[in-house]
Protein backbone atom coordinates (compact mmCIF):
# COMPACT_ATOMS: atom_id res chain seq x y z
CA UNK A 1 0.00 0.00 0.00
CA UNK A 2 1.56 3.54 -1.06
CA UNK A 3 -0.36 6.52 0.14
CA UNK A 4 0.03 9.57 -2.25
CA UNK A 5 -0.33 13.66 -1.23
CA UNK A 6 -1.10 15.94 -3.40
CA UNK A 7 -0.16 19.08 -3.37
CA UNK A 8 -2.85 20.34 -5.30
CA UNK A 9 -1.79 24.55 -5.25
CA UNK A 10 1.89 23.48 -5.86
CA UNK A 11 3.07 25.03 -9.39
CA UNK A 12 0.22 26.86 -8.66
CA UNK A 13 -2.31 23.83 -10.02
CA UNK A 14 0.31 21.92 -11.66
CA UNK A 15 0.38 19.38 -8.39
CA UNK A 16 -3.72 18.09 -9.45
CA UNK A 17 -2.93 17.55 -13.49
CA UNK A 18 0.31 16.03 -12.67
CA UNK A 19 -1.82 13.40 -10.09
CA UNK A 20 -4.03 12.74 -12.84
CA UNK A 21 -1.26 11.58 -14.91
CA UNK A 22 0.16 9.53 -12.14
CA UNK A 23 -3.02 8.30 -11.08
CA UNK A 24 -3.90 6.76 -14.52
CA UNK A 25 -0.07 5.34 -14.63
CA UNK A 26 -0.71 4.06 -11.23
CA UNK A 27 -4.11 1.93 -12.43
CA UNK A 28 -2.70 0.85 -14.80
CA UNK A 29 0.22 -0.94 -12.90
CA UNK A 30 -2.48 -2.09 -10.63
CA UNK A 31 -0.92 -0.42 -7.23
CA UNK A 32 -2.76 -0.18 -4.18
CA UNK A 33 -2.73 2.82 -3.21
CA UNK A 34 -4.89 5.72 -1.37
CA UNK A 35 -4.49 9.82 -2.29
CA UNK A 36 -5.54 12.73 0.02
CA UNK A 37 -5.53 15.89 -2.07
CA UNK A 38 -4.26 18.83 0.19
CA UNK A 39 -4.28 22.88 -0.05
CA UNK A 40 -2.39 23.94 3.32
CA UNK A 41 -0.54 22.51 5.96
CA UNK A 42 -3.82 21.53 8.03
CA UNK A 43 -4.57 19.12 5.62
CA UNK A 44 -1.16 17.46 5.00
CA UNK A 45 -1.56 17.28 9.57
CA UNK A 46 -5.05 15.10 8.92
CA UNK A 47 -3.80 13.20 6.33
CA UNK A 48 -0.70 12.10 8.51
CA UNK A 49 -3.26 11.49 11.37
CA UNK A 50 -4.92 9.02 9.43
CA UNK A 51 -1.64 7.12 7.52
CA UNK A 52 -0.95 6.83 11.02
CA UNK A 53 -3.51 4.82 11.61
CA UNK A 54 -2.53 2.69 8.41
CA UNK A 55 -0.38 -0.76 9.44
CA UNK A 56 0.42 -1.34 5.19
CA UNK A 57 1.80 1.79 4.13
CA UNK A 58 5.16 0.74 2.83
CA UNK A 59 5.82 4.13 1.58
CA UNK A 60 4.65 8.04 1.18
CA UNK A 61 5.10 9.88 -1.87
CA UNK A 62 4.67 13.38 -2.27
CA UNK A 63 3.36 15.21 -5.56
CA UNK A 64 4.68 18.85 -5.38
CA UNK A 65 7.53 20.99 -5.18
CA UNK A 66 10.14 21.55 -2.65
CA UNK A 67 7.81 23.09 -0.51
CA UNK A 68 5.46 20.33 -0.22
CA UNK A 69 8.22 17.96 0.34
CA UNK A 70 9.21 20.64 3.31
CA UNK A 71 5.82 20.46 4.89
CA UNK A 72 5.56 16.69 4.93
CA UNK A 73 9.11 15.91 6.33
CA UNK A 74 8.57 15.76 10.01
CA UNK A 75 5.81 13.72 9.68
CA UNK A 76 6.79 11.41 7.20
CA UNK A 77 9.78 11.33 10.08
CA UNK A 78 7.43 10.57 12.72
CA UNK A 79 5.81 7.28 10.92
CA UNK A 80 9.42 6.14 9.93
CA UNK A 81 8.14 5.65 6.30
CA UNK A 82 9.91 6.47 2.76
CA UNK A 83 9.78 9.33 1.01
CA UNK A 84 9.14 9.45 -2.55
CA UNK A 85 8.40 12.67 -4.99
CA UNK A 86 7.10 12.98 -7.57
CA UNK A 87 8.27 17.10 -9.10
CA UNK A 88 5.20 19.31 -9.72
CA UNK A 89 6.57 22.16 -8.18
CA UNK A 90 8.20 25.50 -9.18
CA UNK A 91 11.66 24.77 -8.51
CA UNK A 92 12.08 20.91 -7.96
CA UNK A 93 15.45 21.46 -6.42
CA UNK A 94 14.98 17.92 -4.51
CA UNK A 95 13.54 16.02 -7.39
CA UNK A 96 16.90 17.16 -9.33
CA UNK A 97 19.08 16.11 -7.02
CA UNK A 98 17.94 12.86 -7.04
CA UNK A 99 17.79 12.86 -10.53
CA UNK A 100 13.75 12.22 -10.36
CA UNK A 101 12.79 12.37 -14.24
CA UNK A 102 10.49 15.39 -14.55
CA UNK A 103 8.05 13.04 -16.61
CA UNK A 104 5.14 12.42 -14.08
CA UNK A 105 4.96 8.75 -15.35
CA UNK A 106 8.71 8.23 -15.41
CA UNK A 107 8.62 9.69 -11.77
CA UNK A 108 6.36 7.14 -10.88
CA UNK A 109 8.49 4.38 -11.98
CA UNK A 110 11.83 5.89 -10.60
CA UNK A 111 10.16 5.92 -7.22
CA UNK A 112 8.38 2.14 -7.57
CA UNK A 113 11.30 0.60 -8.61
CA UNK A 114 13.99 2.79 -6.62
CA UNK A 115 16.40 2.03 -4.07
CA UNK A 116 15.53 3.17 -0.37
CA UNK A 117 18.33 5.07 1.05
CA UNK A 118 19.02 7.33 4.16
CA UNK A 119 19.54 10.92 3.87
CA UNK A 120 21.21 13.41 5.49
CA UNK A 121 19.26 16.56 7.09
CA UNK A 122 19.77 20.07 7.64
CA UNK A 123 18.35 21.02 11.29
CA UNK A 124 17.43 25.07 12.26
CA UNK A 125 15.98 24.86 15.92
CA UNK A 126 12.82 22.99 15.40
CA UNK A 127 13.15 22.61 11.35
CA UNK A 128 14.61 20.48 9.60
CA UNK A 129 15.18 20.23 5.56
CA UNK A 130 16.25 18.67 2.88
CA UNK A 131 17.88 20.81 0.45
CA UNK A 132 19.69 24.54 1.36
CA UNK A 133 19.29 27.11 3.97
CA UNK A 134 20.10 30.45 2.99
CA UNK A 135 20.43 34.01 4.08
CA UNK A 136 20.98 36.78 1.99
CA UNK A 137 20.32 37.85 -1.26
CA UNK A 138 19.35 34.45 -2.25
CA UNK A 139 16.88 34.44 0.71
CA UNK A 140 15.39 37.73 -0.34
CA UNK A 141 15.47 37.18 -4.47
CA UNK A 142 13.67 33.65 -3.13
CA UNK A 143 11.06 35.79 -0.87
CA UNK A 144 10.71 38.47 -4.05
CA UNK A 145 9.85 35.68 -6.34
CA UNK A 146 7.41 33.63 -4.51
CA UNK A 147 5.80 36.75 -3.97
CA UNK A 148 5.71 38.23 -7.81
CA UNK A 149 2.92 38.67 -10.07
CA UNK A 150 5.07 36.66 -12.86
CA UNK A 151 6.09 33.67 -11.13
CA UNK A 152 2.72 31.86 -11.64
CA UNK A 153 2.78 32.93 -15.64
CA UNK A 154 6.68 31.61 -15.94
CA UNK A 155 6.37 28.52 -13.99
CA UNK A 156 3.76 27.11 -16.44
CA UNK A 157 5.91 27.55 -18.94
CA UNK A 158 8.39 25.88 -17.21
CA UNK A 159 10.85 28.97 -16.89
CA UNK A 160 11.08 29.32 -12.93
CA UNK A 161 14.89 30.29 -13.17
CA UNK A 162 14.01 33.24 -15.55
CA UNK A 163 11.70 34.78 -12.77
CA UNK A 164 14.15 34.12 -10.52
CA UNK A 165 16.63 36.20 -12.31
CA UNK A 166 14.19 38.86 -12.19
CA UNK A 167 13.88 39.05 -8.68
CA UNK A 168 17.62 39.12 -8.35
CA UNK A 169 17.71 42.55 -10.86
CA UNK A 170 14.94 43.93 -8.49
CA UNK A 171 15.99 42.95 -5.08
CA UNK A 172 19.73 43.44 -6.11
CA UNK A 173 19.46 46.71 -6.65
CA UNK A 174 18.08 47.49 -2.79
CA UNK A 175 20.45 45.30 -1.23
CA UNK A 176 23.25 45.71 1.29
CA UNK A 177 26.14 43.47 2.59
CA UNK A 178 26.14 42.46 5.96
CA UNK A 179 28.28 41.47 8.46
CA UNK A 180 28.78 37.31 9.71
CA UNK A 181 29.58 35.02 12.04
CA UNK A 182 29.97 31.34 11.12
CA UNK A 183 30.29 28.55 13.92
CA UNK A 184 31.54 25.46 12.15
CA UNK A 185 32.61 22.22 14.61
CA UNK A 186 33.52 24.74 17.53
CA UNK A 187 35.90 27.44 15.38
CA UNK A 188 34.19 31.08 14.80
CA UNK A 189 34.47 32.69 11.46
CA UNK A 190 34.13 36.26 10.58
CA UNK A 191 33.20 38.30 7.51
CA UNK A 192 32.14 41.29 6.51
CA UNK A 193 30.40 42.59 3.27
CA UNK A 194 28.72 39.16 2.89
CA UNK A 195 26.37 39.08 0.40
CA UNK A 196 24.61 35.40 0.91
CA UNK A 197 25.65 32.58 2.73
CA UNK A 198 24.05 29.44 1.98
CA UNK A 199 24.42 25.79 3.75
CA UNK A 200 23.47 23.00 1.20
CA UNK A 201 22.68 19.23 1.68
CA UNK A 202 22.25 19.26 -2.12
CA UNK A 203 23.51 20.90 -4.88
CA UNK A 204 20.57 23.13 -6.39
CA UNK A 205 18.01 25.62 -5.62
CA UNK A 206 15.98 28.64 -7.10
CA UNK A 207 14.79 25.93 -9.93
CA UNK A 208 18.32 24.77 -11.08
CA UNK A 209 20.93 27.41 -9.51
CA UNK A 210 23.78 25.05 -8.74
CA UNK A 211 24.68 27.14 -5.86
CA UNK A 212 26.38 23.94 -3.27
CA UNK A 213 27.67 21.68 -6.48
CA UNK A 214 29.85 19.79 -4.05
CA UNK A 215 26.56 18.72 -2.08
CA UNK A 216 26.11 15.31 -1.60
CA UNK A 217 22.84 14.03 1.07
CA UNK A 218 24.09 11.08 2.09
CA UNK A 219 27.77 11.86 3.04
CA UNK A 220 27.25 13.06 6.35
CA UNK A 221 28.37 16.35 5.52
CA UNK A 222 26.89 19.71 4.23
CA UNK A 223 28.22 22.31 1.82
CA UNK A 224 29.01 26.22 2.85
CA UNK A 225 28.67 28.92 0.00
CA UNK A 226 29.23 31.58 0.88
CA UNK A 227 29.76 35.17 -1.07
CA UNK A 228 31.57 38.37 0.94
CA UNK A 229 33.62 41.01 -0.87
CA UNK A 230 33.80 42.54 -4.00
CA UNK A 231 32.16 44.86 -6.35
CA UNK A 232 28.58 44.68 -7.03
CA UNK A 233 29.23 44.41 -10.69
CA UNK A 234 31.94 41.38 -10.35
CA UNK A 235 28.86 39.70 -8.04
CA UNK A 236 26.61 40.37 -10.62
CA UNK A 237 28.74 39.39 -13.71
CA UNK A 238 31.59 37.59 -12.47
CA UNK A 239 29.85 35.18 -9.82
CA UNK A 240 26.39 34.58 -10.17
CA UNK A 241 26.71 33.57 -13.50
CA UNK A 242 28.70 30.75 -12.75
CA UNK A 243 25.34 29.80 -10.59
CA UNK A 244 22.60 30.00 -12.56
Amino acid sequence: MYAFIINAQSGHGKGRRIWEKVRKKADRLGLEYEFYLTNQKADVAKAFEALARNQELKAVIAVGGDGTVQGMLSHVMDLDLPLGVIPAGSGNDFARALAVPPSPEQALDYVLNGTVSDMDLIQIDERYGLTIAGTGLDAEVAFHFDHSWYKQTLSAVKLGTLGYLFSLLAVFLKFQPVSLSLTIDGKTYDYKNVWMAAVGNTPYYGGGMKVCPAAKPDDGMLEICLIHGGTPLKLLFGILPRIF
